[in-house]
C-alpha cells in the first residue's frame, strides 16, 4: 500500500517579549523543518513514580519512534502548580530537567550528553525520555515531529 501522507514543513516559533525601566527586550526566532511526515502527540497523566513517555529506537512502533529522524520534540507541563521530572535516558547516562508548571523543553534531535566532569563529552542518540511527578499527578502534553 503507498502512503496518502504528504511531507510537509514544521515551523517552530518562540518569542519573548519584556519591558524593563521603559526599554523593550526580546525577538522572534522561527525554525523550520522541511519534509517531515510524522507527528505523535499526546496529554498523559506523569505519576509519582517514574514513566516511560517515548522511546526512541530504529523502527516505529506504538510509543516508539526512529530515532534518527526526530527533528523536533516539546514537552509541556500542564499543571498549574506542581513540577515534573523529565528525563532523557541513554546507555549508562541519563539527564534530567525541571519543568515547573506550565514550563515546555524543547529539543530539536535526539542527541545528547551526560557527563560526571565539567568537560563536552562525545554526544550519543537518547533511546528513552521517562517523566515523573514531584507532589501530585501531574499532566503533560508532548508532541514528537520526525521525517
Amino acid at each position: 500500500m503507498a502512503t496518502t501522507v504528504t511531507a510537509t514543513t514544521l515551523t517552530s516559533t518562540i518569542t519573548e517579549s519584556i519591558s524593563l525601566n521603559g526599554n523593550t527586550y526580546g525577538n522572534t526566532i522561527s525554525h523550520s523543518v522541511a519534509t517531515v511526515g510524522e507527528c505523535l502527540s499526546s496529554t498523559m497523566s506523569v505519576a509519582l513514580t517514574e514513566v516511560t513517555v517515548l522511546t526512541l529506537g530504529t523502527v516505529d512502533a506504538g510509543g516508539t519512534v526512529v530515532g534518527d529522524n526526530v527533528k523536533y520534540m516539546r514537552f509541556t507541563n500542564l499543571d498549574d502548580t506542581n513540577f515534573i521530572t523529565l528525563s532523557f535516558k541513554a546507555s549508562g547516562e541519563h539527564f534530567s530537567v525541571k519543568l515547573n508548571a506550565g514550563e515546555s523543553y524543547v529539543c530539536m534531535n535526539n542527541q545528547m550528553n551526560a557527563e560526571a566532569d565539567a568537560g563536552i563529552g562525545t554526544l550519543q542518540d537518547f533511546t528513552s525520555v521517562t517523566a515523573k511527578a514531584d507532589t501530585v499527578i501531574c499532566d503533560m502534553e508532548y508532541i514528537v515531529v520526525s521525517s
